[in-house]
């Protein structure tokens, strides 16, 4: 072997071993960083009542991203339903609702969709007869 080959050798292997010694620091600085994380939901507190009835929903309103998650504990004094549906401004984004609950009191737990750049802005809430007649309010994330 030539020397003028060694020495491009030599250069080689020296400039691989600064990447991965370059690599292998950044890794061990990087180790110790903490991961990144999603800024945390913002939560509104729900508390509806139908003075007619007497049912309630007392629960909350906890706003991502891209999602409003609303939870609670619903109870129906006759029959009822509790309907949740979020907004950006004027545009309803999802909507779900319980199933027709009859003198009884539950745990509810909604996922609602939101996929609009920023999320719901407010999710509107309402308790409802078998009819489709009742009470509800806008909760605005804070």
């Amino acid at each position: 072997m030539s020397s003028k080959h060694e020495s491009r050798t030599i250069r080689r292997g020296k400039g691989r071993a600064a990447v991965a010694m370059f690599a292998a620091v950044a890794g061990l600085v990087l180790a110790g960083a903490p991961a990144a994380t999603a800024a945390p939901a913002s939560t509104a507190p729900i508390d509806l009542v139908d003075p007619g009835s007497g049912s309630s929903f007392h629960g909350t309103a906890a706003f991502s991203n891209r999602s409003v998650t609303v939870a609670g504990t619903f109870h129906a004094v006759g029959c009822r339903r509790f309907y949740a549906a979020p907004h950006a401004g004027s545009k309803q984004l999802d909507i779900k609702s319980t199933s027709l609950h009859c003198n009884s009191t539950t745990q509810e737990n909604m996922p609602l969709a939101a996929n609009v750049v920023g999320g719901a802005n407010f999710v509107r809430v309402a308790l409802t007869d078998a009819n489709g007649v009742g009470v509800g309010k806008d909760i605005y994330r804070p």
